[in-house]
């Protein structure tokens, strides 16, 4: 498909009499990117007469012909377009000018590879150039591919390979990085222009794009960028001014690269990492322009991979040492709830032989007292009154609602202790569910079951001393 679209599109160049320039563009229009090569020239006009320079693939192949600024459509609308200029008695050797357009369209967000046709080699910088700047991280982050853009005429000896663009003479495929895919992946990024991804450019785009790229990642490394002057805050302000800078300056885009992928690629710790950075690279600057060169870079690379692994070593001794706190706040709650338990097991014991010993009494004392049953009968009314005040108490002293309090405190561990805490996994829940609610659901069980036996045992008397009072005055 390739070879026949190079064709057709050198085969239309070649009527040009003058070839005036030659511009790629690249704009989003609505939910595509739409990359556009046009040719622009002039031809004599007798040479228009005499060469039909209309061809039906050209338009079949998505291609544009314009002439004299009007767009030709088909050939009758061809045909048309020469007979308006004779009319006009143009003179044979007036110019006239064409354009040739190749129009390619591709959906965004880019959900798979997207292959681009190149068809003027000599734009192909200004391609990738424009195509990191118009395009943004969330717009290539659904698609695992590099953008490839196919071009026969490319020196196979030379190899324009980037981190995100694929340039090849061959139809293939090639996926990101792992790290680039992070980079892309991160959702602090996403509104970023391509242009701040690493290693976007390889050495073989000049030094002015690279120069260029390589200010847009600073400007995401740094807090604010002012008309071109980068500042960063600590105690003071210091500032770079890129205006000032030369071309030179574009040797440092592989280092700043580095730099940006160290950092950008790791969301769980980009904050971490870009404060780090910014720290050293406010210590470091200076007003002797050191940062003009690449080892400047390297440096700050070095001094925030040191000091984040130092961050990380504090960051893994203090989170065993949470770790405990943690298993410990949890097991005291488990130990509070278990001696609840007891407490509460062993009033409800207390007062169950209590009663029982009161019922039984009354038949020690019918079997003393042959002749009246009033002062076993007495025990009874003693045994409903002890057990509707031991109901009492249990409802009134809280006891009968103690699980609620041992709920919020938990509640409060598990939606606090991450606030407080660096830990990020799961440990909270799995104490909860191994070690505090088996002991709280134990706690509901004791409470709802001496609610049933202070309740039946109400009833019991009452009905022992309705069947007593019964039997007395019969």
């Amino acid at each position: 498909m390739y070879d026949n679209n190079l064709e057709t599109f050198r085969k239309s160049i070649n009527f040009f009499d003058n070839i005036e320039n030659k511009i790629v563009t690249v704009k989003k229009e609505c939910n595509k990117i739409c990359v556009r090569q046009i040719v622009r020239g002039s031809i004599l006009f007798k040479d228009l007469k005499k060469n039909n320079i209309y061809q039906s693939e050209l338009i079949n192949l998505d291609f544009k012909l314009s002439i004299d600024g009007e767009d030709i459509h088909d050939e009758s609308y061809y045909v048309k377009k020469v007979d308006k200029l004779e009319i006009v008695e143009t003179e044979d050797s007036e110019k006239i000018k064409i354009s040739i357009t190749s129009v390619q369209n591709f959906d965004i967000p880019l959900q798979n590879k997207i292959e681009i046709q190149l068809f003027l080699l000599e734009e192909l910088e200004d391609l990738v150039v424009r195509l990191a700047n118009e395009l943004v991280i969330k717009d290539i982050k659904n698609s695992a591919y590099k953008i490839t853009i196919l071009s026969k005429d490319l020196d196979r000896e030379e190899v324009f390979n980037s981190e995100v663009f694929n340039i090849t003479t061959f139809s293939t495929e090639e996926q990101l990085s792992g790290e680039i895919f992070s980079f892309v992946n991160n959702a602090s990024l996403e509104e970023e222009k391509l242009n701040i991804i690493p290693h976007c450019l390889t050495e073989k785009f000049s030094i002015k794009s690279r120069k260029s790229f390589a200010i847009n990642q600073l400007s995401k490394i740094f807090e604010e960028n002012k008309n071109g002057k980068l500042l960063i805050h600590r105690k003071g302000l210091k500032c770079l001014d890129t205006n000032e800078f030369k071309f030179s300056f574009g040797e440092c885009y592989d280092e700043i690269s580095r730099l940006n992928l160290f950092v950008g690629s790791d969301e769980r710790y980009y904050t971490e990492k870009l404060h780090i950075m910014r720290k050293n690279l406010f210590d470091t600057l200076d007003a002797k322009e050191e940062y003009l060169n690449a080892y400047f870079w390297g440096k700050i690379l070095d001094l925030t991979k040191n000091d984040f692994y130092l961050f990380i070593d504090d960051a893994v001794a203090n989170f065993l040492s949470e770790k405990k706190d943690i298993i410990k706040e949890q097991y005291t709650l488990s130990k509070e709830l278990t001696n609840q338990i007891t407490t509460l097991t062993k009033s409800l014991t207390t007062n169950l032989i209590f009663l029982i010993t009161v019922f039984v009494s009354k038949f020690f004392i019918d079997g003393l007292s042959k002749h009246s049953s009033t002062i076993g009968n007495i025990s009874l009314y003693l045994g409903l009154a002890v057990s509707i005040i031991y109901l009492l108490l249990f409802l009134l002293s809280g006891d009968r609602k103690l699980h609620t309090s041992f709920e919020k405190k938990l509640k409060l561990m598990v939606n606090e202790f991450p606030k407080l805490y660096l830990t990020k996994d799961n440990l909270l829940v799995k104490l909860e569910n191994n070690i505090t609610t088996p002991e709280l659901n134990r706690l509901k069980r004791i409470e709802n079951f001496s609610l049933i036996m202070y309740s039946i045992i109400i009833i019991f008397f009452f009905i022992a001393s309705v069947c007593s009072l019964i039997e007395a005055y019969l």
